[in-house]
């Protein structure tokens, strides 16, 4: 299939829904597109939560493609994608066209109970202090994209999730030349990785920066061992390679991470893994790169955590050791774990290199990823213990509320500006790039 405006008007075409679909909302959808006599629905026990995991098998073609999203608990764009994916298979003159040449296999959400742990702010989205509030991800071992096995020299991991061992038997049942895994970055632009690349890859990518998104910017790589295709465009990595890469700097007897989904893919298969990148933030300071005329120890720790967060750290602190156990050992006590042991690592004394200086991309993103440990650390608590009635409990709730005021307050200033990129320019960023991707790597490498 040529690529051309003409796809890009049929994803222009597509009616959205104005929010990201929450777990009940993605299941009814399914419900009514699988009555379609072309839709094989298949529905697998998660074994976490006692969700299930739709998936759906439709199309004739001879290449398998697999599509999945909610790869992240708190990165609900992917469902929503491929629920409009379905609306262009299923009802478009071209849905037509990618029918007959593809066989898909698609799985709107593959983390059930990470999106049920994130449905507050995702059905009220776009409330930005509910979105900082109530999105957990949590550590990497709830991780179904981080949970994958591995065995090498000197590491080994074996504790697959429910959720990646279906992942796994898609790959190993369908052998696809290609999937894609749909993401959600915080807000430094959209950008990709790619198991193979292709000049059209860049060009496809670079028509795709602003058309429908506020952001105009390219992200960068979040992993230094990462190859640059292009601006944007950047290889795609698993544990063997960070490992390899800065074996020195991990202890490895307190790792406790799998290998991605796309190591793992390289190491099994020979199709393309393909993942996106699309910002949920547009930050109208990018994309502007100038360096702050501070330290990188004075803007990230004088500047913002010893100053504010000593505020709250103590009450935290207290309250953080009445949690019950079974409370901290739940998937949301070990999201909240997680983040409130960064916050009270950062009033530790510690060296700072007092040479090196901060980007504003780095600055903005510090402190929007502090703003989201303080602020769901906070609101985690507060939900814990908003059923008791110890007096010792509600007066450090109290001391922790008062506190907390200010720092909303000044949360409010500090991302003045900042906006949610709209539901459907997020949703048609994704499909676009997904099949243009898709695309390019199946006829380029046509047997």
């Amino acid at each position: 299939m040529f690529l051309s405006e003409n796809l890009l008007e049929e994803i222009n075409k597509l009616k959205l829904f104005q929010n990201p679909f929450s777990l009940p909302e993605i299941v009814e959808q399914i419900r009514t597109l699988s009555s379609h006599p072309s839709v094989e629905l298949n529905v697998e026990k998660s074994g976490r939560a006692n969700q299930v995991i739709p998936w759906l098998k439709l199309g004739t073609g001879k290449q398998t493609v697999l599509w999945y999203g909610f790869p992240h608990a708190n990165e609900p764009f992917g469902g929503s994608t491929i629920l409009a994916l379905l609306e262009l298979l299923l009802r478009t003159e071209i849905g037509n066209a990618f029918l007959a040449k593809y066989t898909w296999i698609l799985v709107p959400c593959v983390d059930p109970e990470g999106a049920l742990i994130n449905a507050s702010w995702i059905t009220s989205y776009p409330d930005m202090l509910h979105y900082f509030m109530y999105s957990h991800r949590g550590e990497a071992r709830d991780q179904v994209e981080w949970a994958f096995p591995l065995e090498t020299e000197n590491y080994s991991f074996h504790e697959v999730l429910p959720e990646t061992q279906l992942l796994m038997e898609l790959f190993h049942k369908f052998n696809p030349s290609f999937v894609h895994s749909i993401h959600n970055s915080l807000f430094n632009g959209m950008f990709v990785y790619t198991s193979h690349y292709w000049e059209e890859m860049r060009d496809w990518f670079q028509s795709l920066v602003g058309k429908w998104l506020r952001t105009k910017a390219v992200g960068e790589k979040e992993v230094a061992v990462c190859k640059t295709f292009a601006p944007g465009i950047y290889s795609t990595y698993g544990m063997e390679d960070v490992l390899g890469d800065a074996s020195e700097e991990v202890d490895l007897d307190r790792l406790a991470i799998g290998d991605s989904a796309m190591g793992y893919f390289k190491r099994h298969f020979n199709g393309t893994f393909f993942l996106s990148e699309v910002p949920v933030l547009h930050d109208p300071l990018f994309p502007s790169k100038e360096n702050y005329d501070l330290p990188f120890s004075e803007a990230l720790y004088s500047q913002y955590w010893r100053e504010r967060l000593s505020l709250v750290a103590e009450n935290l602190r207290v309250l953080w050791n009445l949690v019950p156990v079974e409370a901290k050992n739940d998937r949301v006590g070990r999201s909240l774990s997680f983040f409130i042991d960064r916050l009270l690592k950062a009033t530790e004394e510690e060296e700072r290199d007092d040479e090196k200086r901060m980007s504003m991309l780095d600055f903005r993103f510090s402190q929007y990823y502090n703003y989201r440990l303080l602020l769901a650390s906070y609101a985690g608590i507060k939900d814990i213990f908003k059923s008791r009635t110890d007096t010792s409990i509600i007066k450090d709730l109290a001391q922790l509320d008062n506190k907390m005021q200010g720092l909303i307050r000044e949360f409010y200033v500090s991302t003045a500006g900042l906006t949610f990129e709209r539901t459907s320019a997020i949703v048609r960023t994704q499909l676009a790039l997904g099949l243009g991707f898709q695309e390019i790597a199946t006829n380029r490498r046509k047997p």
